[in-house]
């Protein structure tokens, strides 16, 4: 252990990991505090969360961080879903402290991992009800297809700064809106989406390319 060392939110420090069982971590490695600095100065235990340098595997895991910084010899994911409470006897050497933009990435990430966000959380959600009986028949139009009543998101756009980003904003509201209107649509009318084993195969290969390109742009919005 490192001796008189004040601790403190966002260190990194080379740490032992041993006795694992299954699939904890393991072995020496790279560790950030995410404990508060009061618990830092007078608990005998650190909350920790574990870095690993195989950086290609899942950097857009929500759970996961990338780190590319000095102190560290190779690029490094902080596992947000490898958090442990370790006795400092185990700390072994200082390594660096993380700036304030990296550790609001590493909260985001321990956020996902906690289901902390409601908005970004990875939880079990109460199934969607769908019914057309609460509705009046689709009505046809052209002969195109019904649109499903769908109540739209309630967006301020107060804060837009100008006309363009008013216009931006809207734009991308209308198309997810779209999307989603058009998913109900598909999902009630054609409920066998759901239950068929080939047609949920199907579906989930869609909605996973969906996911992938949705955590791709979050991840690009929180590295810009």
């Amino acid at each position: 252990m490192i001796q008189n060392w004040k601790f403190q939110r966002g260190d990194i420090f080379f740490t032992r990991f041993d006795n694992a069982i299954g699939s904890e971590q393991s072995g020496n490695r790279p560790a950030v505090v995410l404990q508060n600095d009061v618990g830092n100065f007078y608990s005998p235990t650190l909350i920790v969360a574990t870095l690993t340098s195989k950086a290609a595997k899942k950097y857009t895991q929500p759970t996961h961080c990338l780190l590319v910084n000095e102190f560290l010899s190779v690029p490094s994911i902080v596992q947000a879903e490898q958090i442990f409470t370790v006795d400092k006897s185990r700390v072994l050497k200082f390594l660096g402290h993380l700036t304030p933009e990296e550790m609001s990435r590493v909260d985001d990430a321990v956020r996902a991992s906690l289901a902390l966000n409601p908005m970004g959380s990875i939880q079990r959600l109460s199934p969607i009800i769908r019914s057309t009986a609460a509705y009046a028949p689709p009505e046809v139009v052209d002969g195109k297809p019904p649109i499903y009543p769908y109540t739209p998101i309630k967006s301020s756009f107060e804060d837009a700064g100008s006309v363009e980003d008013m216009m931006l904003y809207t734009e991308l509201e209308a198309a997810v809106h779209a999307m989603i209107q058009r998913l109900e649509y598909s999902f009630t009318f054609n409920p066998s989406l759901l239950t068929i084993p080939k047609r949920k195969q199907q579906v989930a290969e869609i909605l996973k390319e969906a996911e992938t390109y949705i955590w791709r742009i979050k991840e690009e919005m929180r590295c810009a």
